[in-house]
């Protein structure tokens, strides 16, 4: 009898894993023999097929060689013609010369004679036999049979069909599939009666096992390795049951984690996007925004023919201050920059960006000339100012070109940052704080 906790005695119960290792072998075997019988039987047959071919191939060389290559006659056709009957191997034969000269005996495919010359080498002193080259591709099927004459400086060469299929008996194909379905029967005899009845009752047993049964004797296991599966059933349920809440709890710290990490992701991207869309030095958007924005508001305001104003800003003097005292002045004025310009312009309707290095683009929608030129003049007075308080004489200074959509007739927005960008430059040149670009008057593009 078996009792919960009481160790398994050892039966000379039949294991599982002999009863597998008998329905792999009786499997393998079943299909093993007729398999190795019939490659057998073809083996013999493909065999005496290609000494026929062999020999049919000799043949038309003797004739040719005896018939010293002379025109093929009425005789050698007929010759040839039992030949073909002979074997189905032999697609084509001939005698060839180096000059590209032959005498073809026997022709049962359409490949060019010059091809095949091509491929014949006529230096080898043995006989050879390689794969037909079609297309550049070595053929599977066919093969180039080359001899060598010695007498006479010829190549005796054939085309044979490897691939044509041999002749098998007709009682060896009866006798294969008759041995192939007796060792199939005799497999699932043995999957049923071995292996699959045994399992069912040992499954019966666990069953009632598992449901507290009160007694259970080993004969209801009939493999072995269920005697030892059935002592560790109670075991495993009461560890099922540990782990069971060791799950609930440990889900419920993945998903507060998970909850934390999503939140601090989120935060990332929304600090990466504001990033990217933001210069880190000055504060103010980047050249990617306003290559996006300054498009966007063009087009809206010439649908709406409303007034656009933009205004392109330099800090004259900018590189001999850098160099005089250091990037962290330089960087400190370009922060400034970013400080004075989004003072200057009206929160969520101007878009002011750092263009690059120290160039400024300011685009004011709503807003003529006159008062574009206006704002831009009070920027360069404020920036005169914090510039005074700098222990520098003659320190660096802003220069402004304004254009507007309408009063400039710009068609697009590149053009409309190019007006503005040229009337900037014209201001620089002549010393001038703010410059409209419908003032420049025949006045040639930066250079």
């Amino acid at each position: 009898m078996w009792t919960p906790g009481a160790k398994p005695r050892r039966s000379r119960r039949i294991s599982l894993t002999f009863r597998g290792s008998l329905l792999i072998l009786l499997a393998a075997v079943t299909v093993s023999v007729p398999v190795a019988a019939s490659y057998f039987v073809v083996a013999r047959a493909k065999q005496n097929e290609y000494l026929a071919t062999t020999e049919a191939f000799l043949a038309t060389a003797l004739s040719a060689h005896l018939d010293n290559m002379a025109h093929v006659s009425q005789p050698y056709a007929d010759w040839v013609t039992r030949l073909e009957g002979r074997s189905e191997q032999l697609r084509w034969a001939a005698v060839l010369k180096p000059d590209g000269e032959g005498v073809e005996f026997h022709r049962r495919t359409a490949f060019p004679l010059e091809r095949i010359h091509q491929q014949v080498d006529f230096d080898i002193d043995s006989p050879r036999i390689r794969p037909l080259l079609i297309g550049g591709l070595p053929s599977k099927r066919l093969r180039l049979i080359c001899i060598p004459q010695r007498d006479d400086d010829t190549i005796l060469a054939a085309i044979v069909d490897t691939g044509t299929r041999a002749a098998v008996p007709g009682s060896m194909f009866a006798f294969t599939v008759a041995l192939i379905c007796g060792g199939l029967a005799a497999s699932f005899a043995w999957l049923h009666y071995g292996m699959i009845l045994p399992l069912r009752k040992s499954t019966a047993a666990l069953v009632r096992i598992q449901a507290d049964a009160a007694e259970l004797t080993l004969e209801q296991l009939p493999p072995e390795e269920f005697s030892e599966l059935a002592a560790s059933i109670r075991e495993t349920k009461q560890e099922l049951h540990e782990w069971k809440e060791r799950a609930n709890s440990l889900s419920e710290t993945i998903d507060r984690r998970v909850e934390t990490m999503t939140r601090s992701a989120t935060r990332a991207r929304d600090r990466a996007e504001k990033e990217a869309h933001t210069d880190v030095l000055s504060g103010l958007a980047s050249r990617r925004t306003l290559d996006h924005e300054a498009p966007r508001m063009f087009a809206a305001h010439q649908l709406a023919g409303r007034e656009l104003a933009v205004a392109m800003i330099d800090i004259n003097d900018f590189k001999s201050y850098n160099d005089k005292f250091g990037h962290s002045a330089g960087d400190e004025l370009i922060a400034f920059m970013g400080v004075l310009l989004r003072g200057s312009t009206r929160r969520g309707v101007d878009l002011a960006a750092r263009f690059g290095g120290d160039e400024f683009v300011v685009v004011m929608p709503d807003t003529n000339l006159r008062e574009a030129v206006k704002i831009m003049k009070r920027t360069a007075a404020l920036f005169a100012q914090h510039i005074k308080t700098k222990p520098v004489i003659n320190g660096p200074s802003i220069a402004a070109g304004v254009a507007c959509l309408h009063e400039d007739r710009a068609g697009s927005a590149s053009r409309l940052i190019e007006l503005a960008d040229r009337a900037m430059y014209q201001a620089k040149r002549i010393g001038q704080p703010v410059v409209a670009a419908a003032d420049l008057q025949g006045v040639g593009p930066r250079g």
